[in-house]
């Protein structure tokens, strides 16, 4: 068997050497896809904080939190793909800042 923290070094090596952590393989998976039917969930938190993108659906049109199998990784999955949704709309509508409400008068 191999070694499970060698492995997991060899990953982080890769990753951090530029691999793109949303590479999607033949089935449309991605590494997210993978971890969310483990347990690993602080491998996940490693991968999203490398902006693996947890709203990519694969070819079944699922996400990694639709096919997470623990509660755990299924909320870490939902949080960061409302963070994925927040700053796509705060980009695409520019910065919103809120405004004194005017006074009418009567």
């Amino acid at each position: 068997m191999i070694d499970e923290t060698v492995n997991c070094r060899l990953i982080h090596r890769v990753i951090d050497l530029g691999v793109d952590v949303n590479a999607q393989d033949k089935d449309g998976d991605t590494a997210l896809h993978y971890l969310a039917q483990t347990d690993y969930t602080t491998r996940m938190n490693w991968l999203l904080q490398r902006k693996a993108d947890p709203r990519i659906r694969n070819n079944e049109g699922l996400r990694p939190s639709d096919i997470a199998v623990i509660p755990k990784a299924k909320k870490l999955l939902l949080e960061h793909e409302a963070r994925w949704d927040k700053a796509a709309i705060t980009k695409a509508v520019g910065s919103v800042r809120k405004q004194p409400v005017a006074r009418r008068r009567m």
